[in-house]
């Protein structure tokens, strides 16, 4: 038997298909790649937002706790029977609760929107004026 011998232009045809194949190939590769890149950057941008978010939130009711401290200084200089109540402020419920001892006031105060929820608390005092003013002041944490 004698052996063929492949022509220049077959080899040049078979070498050509070959090229393009690896090329497809290749374009494939540099697809996959970018849109894995593309995604992990969507990704870590949108966890990035709903962190801000929740700080956010944490700040306002943050605020709303600490007024809920001042409602209760306002209610108290007007009216010593006062006991608390629940407000709305900054669309958040804040709820103040007062307990009486001897001369000063104990206020505890709970802000809360959502998930996100801050808790405060302060002791009430007599000035000379007879106005009640925050002497003592912290953060609860559960």
């Amino acid at each position: 038997m004698l052996a063929k011998k492949s022509s220049p232009k077959r080899s040049s045809q078979l070498k050509a298909n070959q090229e393009r194949g690896f090329i497809s190939l290749l374009v494939l590769l540099v697809t996959f790649f970018l849109s894995w890149i593309g995604m992990m950057t969507f990704m870590k941008v949108s966890s990035q937002e709903r962190i801000v978010q929740y700080e956010a939130i944490k700040t306002q009711v943050a605020y709303a706790a600490d007024s809920g401290l001042e409602i209760a200084e306002a209610q108290l200089s007007a009216n010593t029977k006062w006991t608390g109540g629940v407000y709305d402020v900054a669309d958040c419920e804040v709820c103040v609760c007062v307990e009486p001892q001897s001369e000063q006031f104990y206020i505890t105060v709970s802000a809360q929107t959502r998930n996100v929820r801050q808790c405060r608390y302060g002791t009430l005092i007599s000035n000379q004026e007879g106005e009640y003013v925050l002497s003592n002041y912290g953060i609860l944490y559960e």
